[in-house]
């Protein structure tokens, strides 16, 4: 176990378990690109090793805190569930690798809408998705914000709240 800093409660309200498969499906097309990209010795490639990088060390180091809520997941979508409340017992610095993502995410789909990837940019639901869920657990840890569910957050945006 991380001991590294505390252990916090952070609370994802809404969570929309559809969404969820979409944004995965789009994460695992981009990773599969730039694994591909990073094995060239070329300049280019490192933005996709950084990426692979961070993400290898943030699942190492925090995916144990994750898997209940990612059972429950499972759970519900093979139940029929839309939706999903989840609390997670994470590290503080779990806040850390959350801004890290954020931004190494937003310069992955940046490469795509150069059109620098086959990956083609994600749907603007699957980039607000992915920035609500990973700034829920910095809002919550910095700044002991109360949890904001997606659907409020999607509708703030304009997004289509199904």
């Amino acid at each position: 176990m991380i001991t590294d800093s505390p252990l916090v409660d952070v609370r994802i309200l809404g969570f929309p378990l559809d969404l969820q498969q979409v944004s995965n499906a789009w994460h695992d097309e981009l990773l599969r690109e730039f694994a591909l990209v990073a094995l060239s010795s070329d300049d280019g490639a490192q933005v996709p090793r950084q990426l692979l990088e961070l993400v290898d060390k943030t699942r190492d180091r925090y995916s144990e805190f994750t898997r209940d809520a990612e059972a429950s997941q499972v759970s519900l979508r093979s139940s029929g569930s839309l939706r999903g409340d989840f609390d997670y017992r994470v590290p503080a610095s779990v806040a850390n690798a959350c801004e890290q993502l954020t931004a190494a995410l937003d310069r992955a789909e940046a490469f795509c809408v150069a059109g620098n990837l086959l990956t083609m940019q994600p749907p603007a639901v699957v980039s607000a998705f992915r920035r609500w869920l990973l700034d829920e657990f910095v809002r919550q840890i910095r700044d002991g914000a109360p949890p904001l569910p997606w659907d409020v957050y999607a509708q703030r945006l304009g997004l289509p709240v199904a």
